[in-house]
């Protein structure tokens, strides 16, 4: 009987210790999206988890109670992407400034650096931090990406009265960068600000001595257009573009089909009809795969299928359509509405599974956008691939829409191989998923984004293969509205434009012309007034009609001033031309004073020319470098003594 107490009273020791344990800790169910990268099975270090659930309160420790059911598991969603870089603000805590006669002075050597992998622009305020009686204006700037910023400030008209009074005074400001919605970074910085020094006027005295000269050069990082050739289709989901007249026109042989990955398994055929339409018309099929019809990521569902069901579905639809060859394993996997945004060990996953499945297809790697981040999502999915993809694809939409060709030309500098813009174009307008307008309509702003879509992929050619527009026809219930003919079937402005470019080209499949430079500019002369002067002669047979850019060679590099080029350096200037053969011109541009002095002192200037013609619209294959040098001025020879 003794015994029997003792066990049951250790019964319930046992019982009331589990039940305060579950009472402090929870119950933590497993995530989704199990990483086995990791040592605890889930996403990476620092990722936040979920919550844990609250413990049920305690049942008495009485043998023979049941338990309870267990939790439902959280739905599974993808881990977060990994948390931005904030910018740099490097610079000393403390600096003493002389203040000139308008109030203005930089901010010692503070500079504001923006990383360059994160995308978009560094946003930049400056604010007074203390209470002093000289108040310094607030400032508010941007910095593109990949370039540093120094802080020029300003005191109101009165603190600079006042200054000149006292002769000096302190205050303090905080400076704050913050790139996109990521970290902020911050800084204090002391000021010991110094009155003006006495205004002497000294006469203007011309600059005087032999002008500066130099010849151009062809720069090693020019890349003419040349290749295998550009070929064009078209980014559809329905397949009334197939029985389109306008469509027949243009000669176009390749087009892309989205689908989710597990369209398999759908009882309708859609996929099939399309495809039968398409080879009907003897159009090439690209098929890129997506999210489940049911995922609303980044909010819920939003699940990841995986790698053996995705390879599965993969193996089933390639043997169920076996005229597809071309495929994309996952459409814009970077994107903040794919389940694989914050995964790219996965998306690289389904890309091994991929070739697995479909051994002999054309896979189109990558297919990301070109927003913010793309760098680092690209180095991650690298990093798990299999084998070394002979083909990449991009979205360039962000390069069309702000017209910049950073996004290409960083996705080329990331991979290697042939790059497919798997989707381009014009967006006319777009909303997001509450219903707020993120790009108001405008068709004319669509028409120039095509335009330009043409213009990037050709000057890119050597390594830009082909180029698939985004969309047909639009779709009147659709957040996403870039459709080359409008809902009740009449033609956008910017379906003229696709015409016209592919007469320029030739063709949809057209080989693209080994392009040498049309024209050819001769030595640079500018003379001590700033008047400077070359000539471009037309090389080619047929006439010559372009444009000749001027800018100093170090525009790219330089350290810009509350985000924009300084003063002393030299802005790109354009000149038009048009020459017939053999035929020369010159040309004439003015250097500013405040860039001529600087290079009168040091007796040399840098320039980059570009010569830009409807075939190499952005110069890529003439582009050159002139050294403009001054030689030093001859002493006049000492007279003997007699």
């Amino acid at each position: 009987m003794e015994g029997r107490r003792r066990r049951l009273s250790g019964c319930r020791w046992a019982a009331a210790a589990a039940l305060l344990v579950c009472l402090l800790t929870g119950s933590q169910p497993a995530r989704a999206n199990h990483h086995p990268g990791h040592p605890d099975g889930g996403c990476p270090p620092g990722y936040p988890s979920y919550p844990g659930y609250p413990g049920y309160p305690g049942y008495p420790g009485y043998p023979g109670y049941p338990g309870y059911p267990p939790y439902p598991p959280y739905p599974p969603a993808p881990c977060p992407p990994p948390p931005a870089k904030p910018p740099k603000i490097k610079g000393p805590g403390k600096v003493t400034v002389r203040v000139d006669h308008k109030g203005r002075f930089l901010l010692g050597r503070v500079v504001v650096l923006c990383p360059r992998g994160g995308g978009a622009a560094c946003h930049v305020t400056v604010h007074q931090i203390d209470a002093g009686r000289l108040r310094i204006l607030p400032l508010a700037f941007a910095v593109p990406p990949g370039r540093a910023s120094r802080i020029r400030l300003r005191l109101t008209a009165r603190s600079l009265h006042q200054l000149i009074r006292v002769h000096r005074g302190r205050a303090a400001v905080l400076v704050t960068a913050r790139q996109g919605s990521g970290p902020q970074a911050h800084k204090r910085v002391a000021i010991r600000l110094l009155a003006p020094r006495h205004k002497i006027h000294h006469p203007r005295h011309r600059l005087r001595g032999p002008a500066l000269r130099g010849r151009p050069l062809l720069e090693a990082t020019a890349r003419p257009p040349a290749g295998g050739g550009l070929r064009v289709g078209i980014s559809e989901q329905g397949t009334a573009m197939f029985a389109d007249a306008r469509f027949w026109a243009l000669g176009i042989k390749t087009a892309r089909l989205v689908v989710p990955w597990d369209v398999i398994s759908e009882p309708h055929d859609g996929v099939g009809a399309w495809l039968r339409a398409a080879s009907a018309e003897g159009v090439e099929p690209l098929v890129a795969f997506d999210h489940d019809s049911s995922a609303r990521c980044p909010s819920a569902p939003c699940t990841l299928p995986s790698v053996g069901a995705y390879e599965a579905a993969v193996r089933a639809f390639v043997a169920a359509y076996p005229q597809v060859h071309l495929l994309t394993p996952w459409n814009e996997p970077n994107h903040a509405a794919e389940p694989t945004a914050g995964r790219p060990d996965r998306a690289a996953d389904y890309y091994n599974a991929a070739r697995r499945a479909c051994p002999t297809c054309t896979l189109v790697a990558g297919d990301v956008i070109d927003g913010p981040g793309m760098l680092a999502w690209l180095a991650a999915y690298r990093g798990d691939l299999d084998e070394a993809p002979s083909v990449w694809g991009l979205h360039d939409y962000y390069d069309t829409t702000y017209f910049r060709a950073s996004g290409l030309e960083d996705f080329m500098g990331a991979v290697k191989g042939e790059v497919w813009l798997t989707e381009t174009g014009g967006i006319v307008g777009l909303r997001t998923r509450d219903g707020q307008v993120s790009l108001p309509r405008d068709e004319l702003r669509a028409r120039a984004s095509v335009a330009y879509a043409f213009e990037l992929a050709r000057a890119f050619s050597n390594r830009v293969g082909r180029m698939y527009l985004y969309q047909w026809q639009t779709d009147p219930d659709g957040r996403f509205d870039a459709g080359l003919v409008r809902a009740d079937g009449s033609a956008r402005p910017a379906l003229a434009v696709i015409r016209a470019q592919l007469a320029a080209l030739g063709g949809a499949s057209a080989p693209a012309a080994a392009a040498a430079p049309t024209a050819v500019p001769g030595r640079v002369t500018i003379t001590a007034s700033g008047a400077g002067a070359t000539h471009v002669r037309c090389t080619t047979g047929k006439r010559c009609v372009g444009s000749l850019w001027i800018e100093e060679a170090r525009l790219d590099t330089v350290t810009l001033v509350n985000g924009r080029v300084p003063g002393d350096v030299l802005r790109p200037m354009r000149r038009s031309f048009a020459l017939a053969h053999g035929q020369a011109a010159r040309v004439r541009f003015k250097v500013p004073p405040s860039v001529l002095v600087r290079a009168w002192a040091r007796r040399q200037l840098g320039l980059r020319l570009m010569l830009a013609s409807p075939a190499d619209p952005l110069a890529a294959g003439a582009r050159y470098r002139v050294d403009a040098w001054r030689p030093k001025a001859l002493s006049p020879r000492p007279r003997r003594a007699r």
